[in-house]
């Protein structure tokens, strides 16, 4: 566990250095992984995420050729913040808090219709229609950071303050 705080400062490195864009697809395909720590480190992208995760998990042996596994992981994986599926809670792998969901990046802006994001603010009039307000697939909560439930990407990573991060290991690949 000594390359605990690598990992994390080699995840934290790459997240600044990464677009909006960037970060936005790095959550979506690390979702798609069932929340995999290598999935994570290979979507920012660069040497440094990659080789830090392979120093920390050693003595690693696959039973994907034992089992089918509905989707390929490499053995660490995120918590989950949904019921036993993402989204994933990686913040605290970049100094964020335990339990906060990354809000999604959409084009343009959100507008499902009754404003932008900052009417869905605490004391705005779309507040407390967080939960209710689409825009495509995605609920304001999802998306405006306003709303209290997640965290802007850009916030992310701007104070990292070691947080344990890996605390559920995934049973399968």
């Amino acid at each position: 566990m000594s390359q605990l705080r690598n990992l994390q400062k080699a995840f934290l490195a790459a997240w600044q250095k990464t677009s909006p864009k960037k970060r936005n697809d790095t959550i979506g395909s690390t979702e798609e992984a069932a929340c995999d720590v290598l999935a994570f480190a290979r979507a920012l992208g660069g040497q440094a995420p990659d080789k830090a995760f392979t120093a920390l998990r050693v003595g690693y042996v696959s039973t994907a050729d034992m089992f089918t596994w509905d989707v390929d992981t490499s053995g660490l994986g995120f918590n989950f913040l949904g019921w036993k599926e993402p989204p994933c809670d990686f913040v605290p792998a970049l100094g964020g808090k335990r339990g906060t969901r990354a809000c999604y990046l959409v084009a343009g802006g959100f507008d499902g219709g009754y404003g932008g994001c900052d009417t869905y603010a605490k004391g705005a009039h779309n507040h407390k229609h967080c939960s209710f307000h689409w825009m495509k697939d995605l609920r304001a909560e999802q998306v405006c950071p306003e709303c209290g439930v997640c965290q802007a990407l850009t916030d992310i990573g701007k104070a990292n303050r070691g947080t344990a991060f890996l605390t559920r290991a995934h049973l399968n690949g």
